[in-house]
């Protein structure tokens, strides 16, 4: 019955703030100090989801968390060439993950992207546990946790043939993705609170010149907490929270 009448319910999750996004109805804010618990910040967004009387996760809803750029930063992989196999991708990413966030590779969770190879995503495992049981408590399934970012290169706009990078702005990060010219990608994330523009476009200008990109090429999205007009170029997750940057 579930997978018949179950409605999809998309979560994201930055440092200080949650969002909860139900079907149609309107986008649930939840503010939370960064140093709380997940725990507890999961347990605030879920009540201010029911302050209403009515829980607007329903049971059997397909969750969908999206991570800030915090909480998931962007990571450059090298593949070598001549490895095509999925798997054996993933597994090196994860060796690369485990190494760049001094850990055991069993200890992590890790993923490429599926848009831009090269580029990979990678959250501990208690973590993801947690995800697990608050959505078991909410009685929903759990179908997907991944970056924000990971959802911005999946946009009309960073496929776009002009489009040679992508600059990613969050409240709590901002990640760059861009190609390397060999079928790979090149990535980094700037975490901490908004950074001022000039700063940023600073940044942005030296980091895609050692890369080898004009910065004509980049395309900017930011990511809003309240909702506005949809982009038409954005990603259809979170539609109506990107803006152009």
């Amino acid at each position: 019955m579930w997978s018949v009448w179950s409605e999809t319910v998309d979560v994201y999750l930055g440092q200080g703030v949650a969002l909860l996004k139900a079907g149609a109805r309107e986008t649930i804010i939840s503010r939370s100090p960064a140093t709380l618990p997940l725990e507890r910040v999961l347990a605030r967004l879920a009540e201010s989801a029911s302050s209403s009387g009515q829980s607007l996760v329903k049971k059997g809803s397909r969750l969908r968390i999206s991570l800030s750029g915090a909480w998931c930063p962007a990571l450059t992989v090298a593949i070598p060439e001549g490895v095509t196999r999925w798997e054996e991708r993933r597994q090196i990413a994860l060796a690369s993950a485990a190494r760049d966030m001094g850990t055991d590779l069993d200890q992590i969770a890790c993923e490429i992207d599926a848009i831009a190879p090269g580029a990979a995503a990678a959250i501990a495992l208690p973590m993801r546990q947690e995800l697990e049981r608050w959505a078991e408590l909410l009685g929903c399934k759990l179908v997907s946790v991944s970056p924000l970012w990971a959802t911005a290169t999946q946009s009309k706009l960073s496929r776009q043939r002009s489009t040679q990078s992508l600059l990613v702005i969050e409240p709590d990060a901002a990640t760059l993705v861009a190609g390397d010219g060999k079928g790979g990608f090149k990535t980094t994330t700037l975490p901490g609170e908004q950074q001022d523009a000039a700063s940023l476009q600073a940044y942005s200008r030296q980091w895609l010149q050692e890369h080898g990109h004009e910065e004509s090429g980049l395309a900017r999205l930011g990511f809003g907490l309240k909702p506005e007009t949809p982009m038409a170029t954005g990603p259809r997750r979170w539609a109506g929270h990107w803006y152009s940057a």
